[in-house]
C-alpha cells in the first residue's frame, strides 16, 4: 500500500525544519475543484546554497536530482526528491514568492498542519508561470473564491510583477470585467 503523498511530504519537509508552502495541484484543489496532478510542488526558503539540501536528503537516504535555471526552465534550483509520489521543492527567489511562503494559510490535513499557499498567492504564483494547465487554475480558483478574494489587492500586486494584463485578460474572458 503506498503511502499517503501529502503526509511523506509533510513528514519530509518537517524533517528539514526549512519554511515551505505547497503550491500546484494540491493547493488548487485546497481552493478550488481537485484536479489530477503527477507530484507534490512546495515552494521553500532556502537560506544559503541549495546543495545543502540536497545533501540532507541524501544523508536521510531520500534520492534526489536538482535542475538549475536555464533559457528551458527559467523556474530552475528544482530539488525532486524521489518517492512513490515526486516531491519538488522549487526554491523561493522573488519577492511574491517569499511572501507566499511567509503568508501561507495553515490546513489541517489528517490530524497535521500544513502550510499551504493562499488563494491569492497561489493565483500569483500561477499567473507567472503562465501555462495554460496555470491559467486554469487561475481560473477554477477565482471561479470558487471569488467572493473572498481583494480584487483591488490581487491586481495590484499582479501589476508589481508585471501579470496584472494576463489577469485582467482572464477575467474579462470569466466575465467578470469589462473590456476596454
Amino acid at each position: 500500500m503506498q503511502d499517503d503523498p501529502v503526509i511523506v511530504c509533510a513528514s519530509i519537509m518537517d524533517s528539514l525544519a526549512i519554511p515551505y508552502c505547497i503550491i500546484g495541484g494540491y493547493a488548487v484543489a485546497c481552493h478550488g475543484v481537485p484536479r489530477q496532478t503527477g507530484d507534490i510542488d512546495v515552494m521553500v526558503i532556502i537560506d544559503g546554497d541549495p546543495l545543502d539540501v540536497v545533501k540532507m536528503l541524501r544523508a536521510s537516504g531520500h534520492g534526489v536530482n536538482i535542475t538549475k535555471d536555464d533559457l528551458l526552465d527559467p523556474l530552475g534550483d528544482v530539488i525532486t526528491i524521489d518517492t512513490e509520489f515526486p516531491i519538488q521543492l522549487i526554491a523561493a527567489k522573488y519577492e511574491y514568492q517569499l511572501n507566499a511562503v511567509k503568508n501561507a494559510t495553515i490546513v489541517v490535513y489528517d490530524n497535521r498542519d500544513l502550510p499551504v499557499a493562499s488563494a491569492e498567492d497561489l493565483i500569483l504564483l500561477k499567473l507567472k508561470g503562465g501555462s495554460p494547465r496555470d491559467l486554469e487554475d487561475v481560473e477554477t480558483i477565482v471561479d470558487v473564491q471569488g467572493p473572498k478574494l481583494d480584487m483591488a489587492s490581487l491586481m495590484e500586486k499582479a501589476r508589481q510583477i508585471k501579470v496584472d494584463k494576463r489577469l485582467r485578460l482572464l477575467l474579462i474572458e470569466m466575465g467578470l470585467v469589462v473590456g476596454d
